[in-house]
């Protein structure tokens, strides 16, 4: 039972890291105060962007493809770094539906 635990640790899902800002996140795209930027890099950014603070935890499994499934889900259903391009789809799609 060890070895399979051990073992299991050699698998891992990729992280959800970026080292840039783009042009479409919110941060750029957006004039937001300062307290309203804090409060979403702070509180929500690790779930809807493309850059995670993982916690220490993140590195056992089967934790770490817990939180992956997590990010994964948070950034389908809204992803800031992708805010710009959110509103463009969401305009065609009242457009042409």
């Amino acid at each position: 039972m060890v070895l399979v635990v051990v073992v299991l640790q050699f698998f891992r899902p990729s992280k959800n890291i970026s080292e840039e800002i783009s042009n479409n996140d919110i941060l750029k795209a957006e004039d937001l105060p300062r307290e309203v930027s804090r409060i979403l890099v702070t509180s929500c950014y690790d779930c809807h962007s493309n850059n995670t603070n993982y916690p220490w935890y993140s590195e056992i499994t089967p934790v770490n493809f817990f939180l992956d499934n997590h990010v994964k889900d948070g950034k389908r259903h809204l992803n800031f770094s992708e805010w710009a391009k959110l509103w463009i789809r969401r305009i065609l799609y009242d457009i042409f539906s």
